[in-house]
């Protein structure tokens, strides 16, 4: 199952949050020339989750949807635009300035991007399916956040219904990729549990009730 996602805020199944100053990138200004380095390097860590999701089949980017500001000294009310299809993630930083260049005629500077696109699930026979809104990912230069809409990282979906097949092909799949982000990047997120699952870093699970049965958390 794949959750609705009705509003910004709204807990996902499970949720990981990269924070570059605690991994040692220091502070940034967005509005800072000086500053162009850091968000080149963070847009680099951006590139590498986008390319190692791709490489595990768990996240082909479809859509992008940019917020920003023309002229911050003064007005920093945000803009917001949308880019669909053909995007090229190893030139994203290019093709947003692109987009904003035509729709506004002014330098623009983003703020934050926010990344939809298709991912593939096995089913419990193993046939791959391709689905949209499994993930979502947030950015901006101080944070990254890699949210999971979907269940099928869990041993039971949240009506608490058996999927014992579903977790074991797909379950691996996410933590060796969120694995190989952390390896890469050098980064290692923080995570909460959610009011769907037992956050335990890269292994999600079921609320259980005190029969150790898992719990329809969709009820609660």
């Amino acid at each position: 199952m794949i959750i609705k996602r009705n509003y910004d805020g709204q807990d996902g199944i499970a949720e990981w949050h990269y924070d570059f100053f605690e991994a040692g990138m220091g502070s940034i200004s967005i509005f800072d020339p000086k500053d162009q380095i850091k968000k080149k390097n963070r847009i680099e860590v951006l590139t590498s989750i986008l390319s190692i999701l791709a490489k595990h089949s768990l996240f082909d980017l479809a859509k992008i949807t940019v917020e920003g500001v023309i002229n911050p000294e003064k007005n920093k009310a945000g803009k917001f635009f949308s880019i669909n299809g053909g995007i090229n993630f190893q030139n994203l930083e290019e093709l947003i300035q692109a987009n904003a260049a035509a729709k506004f005629k002014e330098k623009f500077f983003a703020r934050s991007i926010s990344l939809f696109g298709n991912s593939s699930i096995l089913s419990e026979q193993g046939k791959e399916t391709i689905y949209e809104g499994v993930f979502l990912i947030q950015f901006t230069f101080f944070d990254i956040r890699i949210i999971t809409d979907c269940d099928a990282w869990l041993p039971y979906d949240i009506n608490a219904k058996e999927q014992s097949n579903i977790y074991q092909l797909n379950a691996p799949r996410l933590k060796a990729a969120l694995e190989e982000i952390e390896a890469t990047t050098n980064i290692e997120p923080t995570w909460e549990n959610t009011k769907y699952a037992i956050v335990d870093k890269y292994t999600i699970k079921n609320y259980e009730d005190e029969l150790g049965n898992a719990i329809d958390v969709t009820q609660a």
